[in-house]
């Protein structure tokens, strides 16, 4: 073999090589570059393993290349040259990615990670979610979720569970037995606050005033012996509807308040004036009430 023929044996071996080391540069930065914007759920040790490849095949054949003394330290592992090079690459990458996509986490739901917890739908028991490798929506704090608010609502045989905010989707049911025991434990105090004695009100009085009770009554028809009523709240809508038998009193009850409703004077007759009845009103603490 003359020496022009070994010349070209070598440049097609070095032309070989620079198209291997190419693509190889090509094929780390697209395909991590693809990994993150199509978010697909590969560990970031994967992105961290192409990238690494990519810069380190670009700095050892185009960048001035790699010294031998190049060094990378890992515990009781040393490297050198350009396997220190890779490996160095690919830790610094990876420790950057996993701290970015820790932080995408927090933002990547809306509304924003910290103002929910996950729920599983069978048992309503709060869970950990994994996201792909992001990482995990933990348990909610006890002291996050004692304060929330519910609601119980009677439908057929069922005591639903609703949010305060929410009307049309339950969260659970309430167990009955669960229910009666709340029940028996629940015992209604002496006091009653807010005392209201209204004015002789006739048939038909509309929105008579009950401040500091958050209600306004509103008196229906009066026969045989009952006064009806209906209580309305601020906004107009109905609270309570009820009728008292002469001069007795009931206690209802209007979300979570006991409240006591009597008539202390009352003439269904025609004499006098017509007739009216006078209510009383209060709301009755409980147990539970500070």
């Amino acid at each position: 073999m003359n020496k022009s023929q070994t010349l070209d044996k070598a440049k097609r071996s070095l032309e070989a090589e620079d198209i291997v080391i190419i693509l190889v540069i090509i094929f780390g930065f697209l395909l991590s570059m693809a990994i993150f914007i199509f978010h697909w759920p590969i560990p970031p040790i994967m992105s961290a393993v192409l990238l690494g490849t990519a810069l380190s095949a670009l700095v050892y054949r185009f960048l001035g290349g790699i010294q031998a003394n190049t060094s990378f330290t890992i515990g009781a592992l040393k490297l050198s040259g350009t396997m220190a090079a890779l490996i160095g690459c690919i830790y610094f990458i990876n420790s950057a990615l996993e701290k970015q996509t820790r932080m995408e986490l927090t933002t990547l739901f809306d509304p924003p990670l910290p103002q929910w917890f996950s729920l599983e739908k069978s048992s309503g028991q709060p869970i950990e979610v994994r996201v792909g490798t992001l990482g995990t929506i933990p348990l909610p704090l006890e002291s996050e979720i004692r304060s929330n608010y519910y609601r119980i609502r009677k439908m057929e045989n069922q005591f639903l569970l609703f949010p305060k905010t929410q009307k049309d989707l339950p969260v659970g049911t309430l167990d009955q037995e669960s229910l009666k025991q709340t029940l028996a434990e629940l015992k209604l105090g002496s006091v009653v606050q807010h005392f209201i004695v209204t004015d002789r009100l006739a048939p038909a009085t509309l929105n008579v005033e009950l401040d500091p009770l958050p209600f306004k009554l509103t008196t229906q028809t009066y026969s045989q012996d009952y006064s009806r009523f209906t209580l309305f709240t601020p906004e107009g809508q109905r609270a309570y509807v009820g009728s008292i038998y002469r001069k007795q009193a009931e206690i209802i009850r209007i979300e979570d308040a006991f409240y006591l409703v009597a008539v202390v004077e009352v003439n269904h007759q025609n004499n006098n004036g017509g007739p009216y009845a006078k209510f009383a009103l209060g709301e009755i603490m409980t147990q539970f009430d500070n």
